[in-house]
């Protein structure tokens, strides 16, 4: 996440290292045995050191993050609206997700490409992935995230 992952608890900069697991945001224990495999999307995957993980164990979202700052919420592209933190909004927490993720992409994309204009994703053009890589994307779904390819989304800059 090109914000700058920070912790949940100490604020400090989140290194991919051993000590940093994948987070269940919304504990996959609490979905139902049937939908259980819902929680392992990439909406519901946040990287957190180890040792905070552990400390968090099964709470609800709706009793951990509160004491989350909105900063680290924001680098997290976790959404700030706290309604949508219960469990029983698990379906809504993963449909706004992906917006932020796809929007800390694109910025991160942006930012890497300053003399390249990126325009708005067209989702009738033709995509062939295969033939391209991969420099955009947008939110396809609660779950997914969709790669826009080189060849398929506007560029601007003749």
């Amino acid at each position: 996440m090109n914000r700058g992952i920070l912790d949940f608890y100490t604020g400090s900069k989140v290194l991919l290292q051993n000590d940093v697991d994948r987070h269940h945001v919304m504990p996959r224990a609490q979905f139902p045995e049937s939908t259980r495999a819902r929680a392992d999307n990439i909406a519901n995957i946040a990287f957190i050191v180890g040792d905070v993980n552990k400390t968090i164990g099964q709470s609800d979202p709706e009793v951990y993050l509160p004491s989350v700052g909105l900063d680290v919420l924001k680098r997290q592209c976790i959404p700030t609206n706290g309604s949508l933190w219960a469990i029983n909004r698990a379906d809504d927490f993963g449909a706004a997700r992906p917006e932020l993720l796809a929007e800390s992409f694109n910025d991160f994309v942006r930012s890497s490409l300053p003399q390249r204009r990126l325009g708005p994703v067209s989702p009738s053009r033709n995509r062939t992935p295969e033939r391209s890589v991969p420099f955009f994307c947008r939110a396809a779904g609660p779950t997914d995230l969709e790669a826009v390819t080189a060849d398929s989304a506007p560029t601007n800059d003749r």
